[in-house]
């Protein structure tokens, strides 16, 4: 990837109808208003949701408004698995993603896959809040419980065997 081209810009909610169209447009719902309205306003001809299990959202709680995948395990390789069967991505193809709610290693495990069957160009979005509940207070990472390698971003060789 090519990240020295990379740009910036910001947009109010209601110029979210300029970006686009899209062909796929894909977010994460995680019932957060921020997530939702950029969601509805986004213009493009497939609307995928990802419903990560680390959200614990219950099926009734499920959008409804356009497509919704999602798979139960935690490890993005495994999440992905079916996600990348079912939606055959051409390197041509004008995708957008939310990014505001995803898991990051979900997005790091996506954004490869995207340049593996070649896509040239990606946007992607991020909400930020209005506050934060906690003011200066707000913790931005919760616990972690092991660090490990995200599946195919590596580029050397690991053998958790050897001493």
């Amino acid at each position: 990837m090519d990240y020295s081209i990379f740009y910036k810009e910001d947009y109010s909610i209601n110029e979210i109808k300029t970006l686009g169209p899209f062909n796929i447009f894909i977010s994460s719902f995680d019932d957060c208003e921020r997530t939702i309205n950029v969601a509805k306003e986004i213009i493009a001809d497939n609307k995928i949701w990802l419903i990560f299990p680390h959200y614990k959202i219950k099926n009734e709680a499920y959008p409804k408004d356009f497509r919704v995948y999602t798979n139960s395990s935690y490890k993005e390789d495994d999440y992905f698995q079916d996600f990348i069967n079912e939606n055959i991505i051409k390197s041509n193809a004008s995708i957008c993603i939310d990014i505001t709610g995803f898991i990051r290693p979900h997005l790091l495990f996506l954004l490869k896959y995207l340049e593996v069957v070649g896509v040239k160009k990606v946007e992607l979005l991020y909400t930020e809040p209005k506050k934060y509940l906690r003011a200066d207070e707000t913790s931005f990472s919760g616990f972690i419980d092991d660090i490990r390698i995200i599946e195919g971003c590596t580029s050397v060789n690991v053998n958790y065997n050897t001493p």
